[in-house]
């Protein structure tokens, strides 16, 4: 059997026909484009690139990209933490709140003792105004982790409610659980509860926090220049012991 080239073909086909072929090719080009585009029919970015690159967007505030590369995967394994976690952290940013909720909360189902994860759910319940949520969130963050940082963010949290009996109960618990056991003492603790005090305390007991503060942190610039303000001379015997 003979067999036709294309250019040969092309001599072979009527004027006429060769048009009519050509509308139909295209026609079924484009058909079969739209039947891809409908089922999916791709190659999918396996699981690691996808998080490889999904996190790459992130840091540099790509929040879309972020969230379309880690879908598929987030979709095929909902179990996936770490997929979670990026997909919530996106939709954070991208201001999707209950998808973000939903997200992270898996996330955390996955890695419950995740601060990064804990503080963005924090912010989610904060976005929606959800004070008991957020409250018991942190709460439990500072008491089963034993942290400082989800203590004072509870305060700053706290604060911004317009609810100073809670910033300064959280201020406080971030001063009990800094006990320098698990890691050396931070000022951090102190100079919040120095500056609620500020706010709704007394002068006194904002210079003795900042002279508790002092006596952890000597060198601190803010520590430093707050108790001169105050009236008060530096030097070694101006500091406190740590304690609530």
């Amino acid at each position: 059997m003979r067999l036709h080239s294309p250019s040969c073909l092309l001599q072979l086909t009527p004027r006429g026909a060769l048009g009519r072929t050509t509308v139909v090719a295209s026609a079924a080009v484009a058909a079969l484009a739209a039947f891809v585009s409908l089922t999916g029919c791709h190659t999918p970015m396996p699981r690691d690139q996808a998080v490889e690159r999904s996190a790459y967007y992130l840091k540099y505030d790509r929040w879309q990209d972020a969230a379309n590369t880690i879908a598929p995967t987030v979709k095929e394994n909902p179990g996936d933490w770490e997929a979670q976690a990026i997909y919530g952290d996106a939709l954070l940013n991208l201001g999707e709140l209950e998808k973000a909720q939903d997200a992270l909360e898996r996330a955390l189902a996955g890695n419950p003792r995740d601060a990064k994860i804990t503080f963005e759910l924090a912010e989610v319940l904060y976005r929606q105004g959800d004070a008991n949520a957020l409250y018991r969130r942190l709460k439990a963050a500072g008491s089963d982790m034993h942290s400082v940082s989800a203590y004072l963010l509870l305060s700053e949290y706290a604060q911004k409610l317009n609810d100073p009996d809670m910033a300064v109960t959280a201020a406080r618990l971030a001063i009990e659980v800094d006990d320098g056991i698990v890691q050396a003492r931070s000022a951090a603790p102190y100079i919040r509860a120095a500056t609620l005090a500020a706010l709704y305390g007394s002068s006194a007991d904002e210079r003795r926090r900042l002279r508790q503060a002092y006596g952890i942190d000597p060198d601190s610039k803010q520590v430093c220049e707050r108790l001169s303000a105050l009236g008060e001379v530096l030097g070694p015997s101006l500091a406190l012991p740590p304690g609530a």
